[in-house]
């Protein structure tokens, strides 16, 4: 579950710190301890006082859950811990005699190019080409990195150090009934905490699993479905508003809603995700007046990755249904992953914006990455090299 807001996203603005020798610049807070986002102990808000020795304690830090960055500084000392899912984001890059860290790439990236040390990954941009995502901690720039989810990162002006502070627990087995039990109380209790407070909340129904389990969890104010037109999408929707008792609001998708707002949309989109992700850009008036903040339901496609699971549509005789059934995974995993991978980029053909020179390292770094060993490493899509290998 994400929230969505055209408001600052903390009370402190765009947290941008530097870390020098013997000092710390851009501390927006009038304590050594701050959080943001929402984070939860035993089910409550954390306290401001609690969060220095938490950050202090691991085992103690483990117990700690919701959406938040928890950062705090002793001397010229910071220990920022992210959240389990890194709902909101923290990048750290390398300057002149110092460290920069905050949660937007842009703000990191500027930093780092005031110092002259920001240089570009061609191996980095090419994997966003192909996949329309980074994997793991890199982002366009080769010394720009992302923190990891749930990890407690020190950084000093030496370096920046970092540990895991939690693992997902896979216990044993349970039956059907037991998980389904589980994953609705956790829901419940999830959405309990996370409307708290906040106003209007309205969910961004699409009618998918997701935004399903949580309009089923904790009703919202009201339901919205933006789509090209009332096609089927929107009637499911309407439909389990209705049998939710909540409002329900179809907005028509509009047209060119980037022209003339490029620079927001890339601005917004944080050299992350392609702007055609600001799929709600031009809607302030309408969202606006419906609802103070929108949640959405992003866990099964974003955060667990199952966007980028290989499966294939599945056909009753020979027409195509709206079920998904998983591929058989065989030969080299890596190998499959990059060239059938939903999601990667399909509709163009990447030779046209790389040159003959470069496209057998950068495939071959793309490869690499993923772990392929094959001698033959090509994309389902070709790009040609030189040699034609």
């Amino acid at each position: 579950m994400a929230f969505m807001n055209a408001a600052s996203p903390n009370a402190f603005g765009r947290l941008l710190l530097h870390i020098g020798h013997d000092s710390v610049s851009g501390w927006p807070a009038t304590e050594d301890a701050f959080a943001l986002g929402r984070p939860l102990l035993d089910g409550r808000p954390l306290a401001p006082a609690e969060i220095g020795p938490c950050l202090r304690n691991p085992a103690q830090l483990a117990k700690i859950d919701g959406q938040f960055l928890l950062v705090a500084k002793e001397g010229a000392t910071i220990r920022v811990a992210t959240d389990r899912f890194l709902s909101i984001k923290l990048y750290h890059a390398g300057t002149a005699g110092s460290l920069v860290a905050g949660e937007y790439l842009i703000d990191v990236a500027k930093a780092a190019a005031a110092d002259s040390r920001l240089t570009t990954s061609a191996s980095n941009i090419f994997e966003f080409l192909h996949f329309r995502r980074y994997f793991g901690t890199d982002t366009a720039f080769e010394n720009v990195k992302l923190g990891e989810p749930a990890t407690l990162l020190t950084f000093t002006s030496s370096g920046v150090s970092s540990r895991r502070y939690w693992q997902p627990s896979f216990k044993a087995p349970m039956t059907d009934t037991e998980a389904a039990e589980q994953l609705a109380t956790a829901l419940r209790s999830a959405t309990k905490a996370a409307y708290a407070g906040r106003g209007r909340v309205g969910l961004l129904l699409s009618g998918g699993l997701d935004a399903r389990a949580l309009l089923a969890a904790n009703a919202p104010d009201v339901c919205i479905t933006v789509c090209p037109s009332y096609n089927n999408e929107a009637r499911v929707a309407e439909r389990l508003a209705r049998m939710a008792d909540v409002p329900f609001d179809c907005l028509e998708r509009k047209q060119r809603t980037h022209d003339g707002v490029i620079d927001r949309s890339v601005f917004l989109s944080d050299g992350e995700h392609f702007v055609g992700g600001t799929t709600f850009i031009g809607y302030d008036e309408e969202l606006g007046s419906r609802a103070d903040e929108y949640a959405l339901g992003l866990y099964l496609d974003v955060l667990f990755g199952g966007l980028y699971l290989p499966k294939s549509v599945v056909r009753i005789t020979s027409r195509p249904t709206t079920a998904f059934r998983l591929d058989r995974l065989e030969g080299n995993l890596a190998e499959h992953f990059v060239n059938h991978v939903k999601y990667r980029l399909n509709t163009s053909n990447l030779s046209s914006v790389i040159k003959d020179t470069r496209r057998k390292s950068l495939i071959d770094a793309l490869h690499a990455k993923n772990g392929s060993d094959s001698q033959q490493r090509q994309l389902s899509r070709p790009i040609d090299t030189p040699d034609g290998s």
